[in-house]
């Protein structure tokens, strides 16, 4: 992968990452777990907030990531209440149950969750939704497919997210992204070298780095060409813009190619592009355009 991406990763890519570091690199799955509690802790924490902070864990590693924090929380002060929601007796009301809270912390669901939450997770969801305290969510907002971003049914709607190791996919794509709130990616001690690759990554802001830098001997024919193609009678502005964008981001020249009949509303409007006036019909382009 281009070094300006940031790695994402499908729910299959972070197990093997995790199966590897402990099966193959003999990192104790006690001390990724307490890593991913702690960091996850002190996000809750950095709300400082003043009022009961209330765990919701779920099964397996993301509920035990849960308890962690939770311990962690009440050693440094904080008053700490947990549930572990599939137990015999969870709350018989999540909302009140959550009522006055500082702080929330989603440790329902983890990456390996897909389809739709049922109950008593769907209710313990809802009350998260509209308990009104700020939500952390453990890894992944529960109830976002950490592979696509889909959502079936309900999903917690988190205000910060601390992902273990990488982003996910889901918390980068809609409509998972719109539940992921504020993405903080932390270490949690998978050593260097890990297998596989990740399936897509998001553009860093170092690919600025890779732009060309003009010289005192450039010249709009050594600075780059774009040509944007488009428009159509009524709805020319995409390659208005476009057009201006590319001028705007360095573009030695940029070419608008029209249909023909829309040439000199280019030429009059924006005298820093060039035109080119393409054969078309009823003012749009048409295959004989090309």
């Amino acid at each position: 992968m281009e070094p300006w991406l940031q790695p994402l990763y499908d729910a299959e890519g972070i197990r093997a990452i995790d199966r590897w570091a402990i099966e193959e690199q003999g990192v104790p799955s006690s001390e990724l777990m307490e890593a991913a509690g702690t960091a996850l802790a002190e996000a809750v924490a950095a709300l400082a907030p003043d009022r009961p902070i209330r765990v919701l864990c779920g099964k397996g590693n993301n509920g035990g990531d849960g308890k962690i924090a939770a311990r962690h929380l009440a050693g440094m002060g904080f008053e700490v209440e947990t549930t572990e929601i599939f137990s015999e007796e969870p709350p018989a009301d999540f909302g009140a149950w959550l009522a006055g809270s500082g702080a929330v912390v989603d440790a329902i669901f983890g990456t390996g969750f897909s389809g739709a939450p049922r109950e008593p997770a769907a209710a313990a969801i809802a009350a998260i939704n509209g308990c009104g305290a700020p939500v952390v969510a453990c890894d992944i907002a529960s109830g976002v497919d950490a592979s696509s971003g889909e959502i079936v049914g309900a999903a917690v709607e988190a205000d910060v997210t601390v992902s273990f190791h990488a982003a996910k996919v889901g918390q980068r794509i809609a409509p998972g992204k719109w539940h992921t709130g504020e993405l903080r990616v932390v270490a949690i001690g998978i050593p260097p070298g890990a297998p596989g690759e990740p399936v897509a990554g998001t553009i860093d802001p170092a690919v600025l780095a890779l732009a060309p830098r003009r010289g005192a001997r450039s010249t709009k024919f050594s600075s780059g060409q774009v040509t944007i193609a488009g428009g159509s009678r009524g709805l020319t502005g995409a390659v208005r813009m476009s057009s201006g964008a590319a001028i705007r981001a360095g573009a030695g020249y940029a070419t608008a190619a029209v249909p023909a009949d829309l040439e000199p509303s280019f030429e009059l409007g924006q005298p820093e592009v060039m035109s080119a006036g393409c054969p078309g019909g009823d003012g749009r382009l048409v295959p004989a355009s090309a």
